[in-house]
C-alpha cells in the first residue's frame, strides 16, 4: 500500500510538474503576445503610407473617373426645310450647280436639255401676266431650259425663284393665267404661242415655283385631254422637283456635316 501511495504521488507530482511547464510556457506566450501586440500597434502608428507598417486603404483607392457630357449632334434639316429657308439654301443658283446633267429618264422615257438660260430678272423669261405675278412676290431669278421629249413633245422648263415657301405657292396657286416665254435651243424650235396651242403646268417645292411649257416640234396642235403631253409635263415636272430636292438633300448632309465636326472637336478638348 505504501509503495501504491509512493507511486501515486510520483504520478502527481509529475502532473504537477508537468502542468506548471505548461501553466509557466502559457503565461509566457501570453507575455511575449501581449508584447507584440502593443508594439505593432505603437509600429502601425508610426508608419506611414509606404513603409512596413502596411499600405492604407485610401493608398490604393481608385480615382473616380470624370466623364465630360457628350455634345449633342442636332438631327439635319430635310430637304424641304432647307428649300423653304433662304438661311439654310445657300448654294449657287446657276443651271450648271442646279442641272448638271444633260440628259435624263422617267420610268424609261428619254430626255435631253438642249439649252439652259439664267434669267437675273423673273419678267425677262415670262410673259406680262406671269411676269407681274412672280414680281408681286418678290421673285429673284428664274432658270429657263430647253427640253426635247419623246413623241415630238418638247418643252421650256422653269424654275423660278422666291423669298419663302408661301409665295412660291401663291404663284403656283394663282389665276392669272401666264406662262413662261419659250426658250429655243439645238433641234427645239421656238414656239410661237399665238399660233400653236400648247399645254403648261405649274407646281412648287420649297421656295421655288416650278413652271412648264410644252408643244408639239411638228407644229400641231395637241387634242383634248392630250395624254402624250399631260405625261411629258408630269415627267418634266418631276426632273425639276428631284433636281431641287436633290440640291436641298446635299445642303442637308453639308450641315450636318459640320456639326459633327464642332462635336468632334469638343470631344476632343
Amino acid at each position: 500500500m505504501a509503495e501504491e501511495r509512493d507511486s501515486a504521488a510520483r504520478r502527481r507530482r509529475l502532473m504537477f510538474a508537468v502542468g506548471g511547464t505548461v501553466l509557466g510556457l502559457a503565461l509566457v506566450g501570453g507575455v511575449v503576445a501581449a508584447a507584440m501586440t502593443l508594439s505593432g500597434g505603437d509600429d502601425d502608428k508610426k508608419a506611414g503610407p509606404g513603409t512596413s507598417g502596411g499600405p492604407s486603404a485610401a493608398t490604393f483607392a481608385p480615382e473616380k473617373p470624370t466623364f465630360r457630357p457628350a455634345p449633342t449632334v442636332p438631327a439635319p434639316p430635310p430637304a424641304r426645310a432647307v428649300l423653304a429657308d433662304p438661311a439654310l439654301d445657300t448654294a449657287p443658283f446657276t443651271v450648271e450647280s442646279l442641272f448638271p446633267n444633260q440628259k435624263f429618264t422617267v420610268n424609261g422615257r428619254q430626255y435631253s436639255v438642249a439649252a439652259g438660260k439664267l434669267d437675273n430678272t423673273c419678267s425677262d423669261g415670262t410673259d406680262a401676266k406671269l411676269g407681274a405675278a412672280a414680281r408681286d412676290r418678290q421673285c429673284t431669278q428664274l432658270i429657263r431650259l430647253a427640253v426635247i421629249g419623246p413623241n415630238g413633245v418638247v418643252s421650256t422648263a422653269g424654275v423660278a425663284s422666291f423669298p419663302s415657301e408661301d409665295k412660291a405657292a401663291a404663284v403656283k396657286n394663282g389665276k392669272d393665267g401666264g406662262e413662261l416665254l419659250p426658250l429655243a435651243g439645238p433641234g427645239v424650235k421656238v414656239l410661237d404661242a399665238k399660233k400653236q396651242k400648247h399645254g403648261k403646268l405649274r407646281n412648287s417645292v420649297g421656295r421655288y415655283g416650278l413652271f412648264t411649257l410644252d408643244w408639239y416640234a411638228d407644229g400641231k396642235d395637241p387634242v383634248g385631254d392630250d395624254k402624250t403631253m399631260a405625261q411629258a409635263q408630269d415627267d418634266v415636272d418631276k426632273f425639276l422637283w428631284n433636281s431641287l430636292t436633290a440640291r436641298g438633300e446635299a445642303i442637308s448632309k453639308q450641315i450636318d456635316d459640320e456639326n459633327r465636326r464642332k462635336a468632334l472637336e469638343q470631344i476632343q478638348g
